[in-house]
């Protein structure tokens, strides 16, 4: 990217700052720090497992926060330092069901969705891998690099199914996939490409 794709990516965020209101606000506002500690580190040509202890602290306090922003936050630090969470996924009213996120991933409480509906292997892989899953509605399979940009996307049809990857182009490293299905997040966690 160039700097003017920087700087038309902290353009457009803002503005959706300035057109966010009541509770989206604090989530829009949240979403450009991080944006900010990213694009910071790619013009430095560093990755996440480079953030400097002010940035560290930034993404510490997002993490707190029940938001997509503060998933994104918890993501950072579970791969740059291996810390496990508790990821909220689906609120309803008051009361927020999460999912525990670490290489072996488990449920989601009360919700149709369990572990075995979804597998990713072999993991690691070279760029070929079967993603073995159930939904009920159609979702979204995403894959993410290490500083959080969306790699590739796959559509994934209703009922019980068996997707092929074979994506040559993912290069050696740590990946973070999410699965999606409706609007919510219902599974993510970590994809390793050896080549």
């Amino acid at each position: 990217m160039s700097q003017g794709d920087y700087n038309v990516a902290l353009i457009v965020a803002q503005d959706a700052v300035n057109i966010a209101e009541g509770n989206e606000l604090e989530e829009a506002e949240n979403y450009v720090k991080l944006l900010n500690i990213r694009i910071d580190l790619a013009q430095n040509e560093k990755t996440i497992f480079d953030i400097d202890a002010q940035q560290e602290q930034i993404i510490r306090n997002m993490a707190s926060l029940e938001t997509e922003t503060g998933t994104d936050a918890l993501i950072i630090l579970e791969t740059v330092y291996g810390e496990e969470f508790a990821y909220p996924i689906l609120k309803f009213g008051n009361e927020a069901r999460s999912m525990k996120f670490n290489n072996n991933v488990s449920g989601i409480d009360n919700q149709n969705f369990n572990s075995e509906m979804f597998e990713i292997y072999p993991n690691p892989n070279d760029g070929k891998m079967y993603l073995d899953y159930e939904l009920e509605t159609e979702g979204n399979l995403i894959i993410y690099d290490k500083i959080g940009r969306k790699i590739s996307e796959y559509n994934l049809s209703s009922g019980k199914n068996k997707l092929t990857l074979n994506n040559l182009k993912l290069e050696s490293g740590i990946y973070i996939y999410r699965i999606k299905s409706g609007l919510e997040f219902i599974k993510e966690g970590k994809l390793v490409i050896i080549k």
